[in-house]
């Protein structure tokens, strides 16, 4: 099978382009919308019960049966959910007993009656008549079997971008590529040059905006191959690997008070204690246990582990493992309560800043980079290791400020240094305070000051990790957008586990610094990108890549662009035609819950084009079929500290055929952006659409599966996909459980003005409309998005069950 073949650079969800009619949508029902994704056999897969659904009382749960009136049921509802079938709800006392005997009995004539049920006024306090014909779990909980949830139909228009063969380069060029003057492609195997009049000038059509660009290129300068490499720069060091192994790491360790917090560990386990309290015991003639159960009144056969004795435990571990795997590693600690200490690696006088210093972040940068470089681990491990062991714990969270020292101090170091942040609390003072940001204005200014932190590390070619301890909340949905936008790993685990989130920190080698990318399709196709639905192009800078990084991205057709290919059986193009109004996209983005679909549709711009009016560019002609051209750049420096441009050029097919396209599928593509895009999707509140988005997709593998014979496939799609369908689903109907409504639903109207949101229950107002909503949905995910959530959802972003 090829559900998990992804080993090139940019693969494809199907090894066709699948060419789309107008009307290729499709309805979810309400009733399937209601359930988790569930894996089955059965053609009706979506409706099938799931143990998810074992967590949540029956009524929150819609049931897949026919649809009932709400007028008719409703009114009765809470009576029946009482009394119908749980006789062991009906009063036994024998005064109830005989009342019941003295009923009259009702003619003989009559067919028998059902079960005679006590008199509601005897037995049951007396609801109240009212106009409306909801009691009140029915408003909770309304019945919208109804609804129908239009959405555009999956397929097959996908494609990744991975770089695992970063650090191989393949047919080296020097010097600069040929780039298109307008839409700055590169000039490739896919390109043709002819000569113009004027003095036999050699020009390129380009192949994917039409633009002609007079070009002087050798013969041995033309590519020959999909995959090429251009040298910008030399390297700077002979030996790549110990380049990576002088990269610098910044343990930024939390000593708030709250690390103090102790966790019992059946045993007794002796652990490395502060040195100053080792001498004491000394003194006083005690052993630890002694120390333990007399003066701190501690149970016997019981080890008490503090958060910050693990925390300590952990990083002594990875210097001692440093120090024999990269003796040339620059390790140095950085800590934070009330002030933030920059202890190096131990071997100078530490740094300390606090008070005024904590809330200027410039301030803050200069006093990281002008701090002393670290010596290399081999040099200083021992001193490290008492740096590390004397941490006391107490105050407040000065985290922002730290992380700010943190990307300072790495910066110093080579290209693809590393900062670990590890914390059990909220960031409560200095810049970057999380403590309380129950208002919109503060939420929005949390989320851009992490936003600008992950620029800068980016910049600076360093990687930032989170780690966070159970057992308090950190508001890992703001933090950990740094670790996302970073390429870094997010990591929630028990002060016991902690020497293993470490361990997957550290696990993967960074393969190349400071990387962005450019992703360049043929103009009769879009990028369904937020906020640039329209654009046949996107850029995306990356920062530092493993083999673990991966990109995902979903394509549409452009409607009223007709190509016809020149039918020869070389590669070549047509020739453009004259200047015609834009094409426009064909397909629409998932509706929210409502019934009726919408019928507005981005209009495309490409960049250098006329206002309005754009190129219409021909497909290329293999073999006789159409083909269109995608081109994905990569520009990195790689371990020996050179400059790269990676640029991966390949025609596909197209099909109007959805058989022939799902036929030739690759699952592993479709999965991998499937679940990608619903955790970035529900990262920013969105929990209707992402879960649309999943059932959709799930009825295309299941059509493959079938068809094709890869039910083993399916299997395997779906219950990797159900793990993050089912994140959601959960979260939701815990909203509805909570609150009466889905707070994080994505279908909120202009208005609500004065709906609560938040823990203070703080009206947004005073804003636009498109920001009023990006805020109002923002806030619903703070107030709900626990860790735990937050992490799960980071983390499938991150490694999407590869």
């Amino acid at each position: 099978t090829t559900f998990f073949k992804k080993n090139l650079q940019m693969d494809f969800g199907s090894k066709h382009v699948y060419e789309y009619g107008s009307s290729d949508e499709e309805v979810i029902r309400h009733e399937d919308f209601s359930n988790p994704l569930y894996a089955s056999e059965d053609e009706d897969d979506l409706s099938l019960p799931s143990p998810v659904l074992q967590n949540f009382p029956p009524e929150v749960i819609t049931p897949s049966a026919p649809h009932r009136s709400r007028r008719s049921s409703s009114r009765s509802s809470s009576l029946s959910r009482l009394l119908a079938d749980e006789p062991q709800l009906l009063p036994q006392s024998p005064q109830q007993l005989q009342q019941l005997q003295q009923l009259p009995q009702p003619p003989q004539q009559l067919p028998p009656p059902p079960p005679v049920m006590p008199p509601r006024s005897i037995f049951l306090p007396r609801i109240r008549k009212k106009h409306v014909t909801w009691d009140v779990e029915e408003a909770a909980f309304p019945d919208t079997t109804d609804k129908l949830h239009k959405i555009r139909k999956a397929d097959t228009n996908v494609l990744s971008v991975n770089f695992r063969t970063l650090k191989d380069p393949s047919g080296v060029f020097t010097g600069e590529a040929e780039l298109c003057g307008k839409c700055r492609s590169v000039f490739s195997h896919l390109s043709v040059l002819s000569s113009s009049g004027e003095e036999g000038q050699k020009v390129w059509e380009c192949e994917y905006c039409g633009h002609e660009n007079e070009v002087d290129l050798m013969p041995e300068e033309i590519p020959k191959e999909n995959d090429v490499t251009f040298m910008l720069s030399p390297p700077t060091a002979t030996d790549p690997s110990k380049s990576s192994s002088q990269s610098m790491l910044i343990f930024c360790v939390d000593t708030s008070g709250s690390m103090a917090a102790t966790t019992e560990i059946p045993g007794n386990y002796q652990l490395k204690e502060d040195p100053a309290l080792e001498e004491l015991l000394k003194e006083l003639g005690l052993t630890r246990q002694e120390y333990q159960q007399q003066l701190l009144h501690m149970r016997p056969s019981v080890t008490y582990l503090s958060r910050l004795k693990s925390l300590q435990s952990a990083v002594q571990s990875q210097i001692d493992q440093l120090t024999t795997t990269n003796p040339d590693k620059r390790v140095a600690i950085v800590t934070f309560n009330n002030e933030v200490s920059l202890l190096g690696d131990g071997t100078k006088e530490a740094l300390i800043l606090a008070g005024d210093k904590l809330y200027e972040e410039e301030r803050l940068f200069d006093a990281g980079v002008t701090f002393q470089t670290p010596d290399i681990i081999k040099n200083t491990n021992q001193k490290l290791s008492q740096t590390l062991w004397s941490l006391k714990d107490s105050g407040q969270t000065a985290l922002g400020p730290a992380l700010v020292c943190a990307i300072a101090m790495a910066s110093k170091g080579t290209a693809g240094s590393q900062v670990i942040i590890c914390t059990d609390g909220l960031a409560n003072i200095g810049v970057g305070q999380l403590e309380d940001i129950s208002t919109p204005d503060k939420l929005m200014e949390a989320q851009l000051y992490y936003e600008h932190i992950a620029e800068l590390a980016n910049e600076k070619g360093v990687t930032i990790s989170v780690l966070t301890i159970s057992g308090a909340e950190c508001r890992i949905l703001e933090l950990g957008q740094v670790a996302d936008k970073t390429n870094g790993e997010v990591e929630r685990v028990n002060p016991v586990d902690l020497m293993d989130g470490f361990s997957s920190i550290l696990a993967k080698p960074i393969l190349a610094t400071n990387v962005s990318i450019r992703l360049t399709l043929h103009s009769k196709l879009y990028l369904r990108e937020p906020g640039q639905s329209d654009n046949s192009w996107v850029e995306r800078n990356v920062g530092n890549v493993t083999e673990d990084s991966e990109l995902t991205f979903e394509y549409g057709i452009r409607k009223s662009q007709k190509l016809e290919p020149t039918p020869t059986s070389k590669l070549e193009p047509t020739p453009t035609s004259k200047l015609e109004p834009t094409p426009e996209p064909m397909d629409l983005e998932p509706a929210a819950e409502t019934t009726v679909p919408t019928d507005t549709e981005p209009k495309p711009k490409e960049l250098g084009a006329t206002a309005g009016v754009t190129r219409k560019t021909a497909a290329l002609a293999i073999d006789g079929k159409e083909h269109l051209p995608f081109q994905l750049q990569i520009s990195y420096r790689a371990r020996d500290g050179s400059k790269c441009l990676r640029v991966i050029t390949q025609a596909m097919p197209v099909t109007k055929d959805r058989e022939e396209a799902e036929k030739t599928s690759n699952l592993g593509v479709l999965q991998t952006h499937v679940i990608k895009s619903t955790a970035d999707m529900a990262l920013r509140g969105d929990f209707s659409n992402p879960r649309l988005k999943c059932l959709s997709n799930q009825k295309m593998v299941y059509r493959i599966g079938n068809k094709f014979d890869r039910k083993n496939e399916y299997r395997a799609w779906s219950s990797n996909v159900a793990h993050t369908e089912n994140t959601l689903f959960s979260a939701q109907k815990q909203e509805e459980v909570s609150y009466g409504r889905r707070l994080s639903a994505s279908d909120g109207s202009d208005s609500d003005d004065d709906m609560e949101i938040g823990a203070n229950k703080e009206p947004v107002k005073k804003l636009t409309k498109s920001a009023k909503k990006a805020k109002k949905v923002q806030m619903r995910a703070s107030s709900t998005m626990s860790d735990t959530f937050s992490t799960n959802l980071y983390k499938a972003k991150k490694k999407a069950y590869k």
